[in-house]
């Protein structure tokens, strides 16, 4: 059960590893979130999961980077929450990676379409 949110979103330090929010529990553990939003993934039903921002100079992607243990993805128009544990994201990308889409996404970033449908089995959904 959470105790508390923290924003840490404007926090130097923390915008290194990606990490916009700390949940602390009332167990005192504290869980680090990184939120993306998306437009598109409404109309597609599919995410990117950005795998390279920069493929010329193997800049690790935002959900490769991130040292967050939770990704809330949030589709904006429909107000539809995903959440995920970013190792079984990760997890899960990794054992698909043979059977997914690759695109590139422009200023040289590179990553996989996938269907959110797909992903229902490891994320959790939740309608705001």
């Amino acid at each position: 059960s959470t105790l508390k949110i923290v924003d840490v979103s404007k926090d130097k330090w923390f915008q290194q590893f990606d990490i916009d929010f700390l949940q602390i529990t009332t167990d005192y553990d504290i869980n680090k979130i990184e939120v993306k939003t998306d437009r598109l993934a409404d109309k597609t039903g599919n995410m990117v999961y950005e795998i390279w921002a920069d493929k010329r100079t193997h800049s690790k992607g935002c959900f490769e980077k991130t040292e967050a243990d939770y990704i809330f993805y949030y589709l904006i128009n429909t107000r539809m929450l995903y959440i995920f544990n970013t190792k079984e994201l990760r997890e899960w990308v990794l054992k698909h990676t043979n059977n997914l889409k690759q695109t590139d996404m422009g200023d040289n970033a590179f990553g996989f379409v996938i269907r959110l449908s797909d992903l229902k089995d490891i994320s959790t959904r939740i309608k705001l």
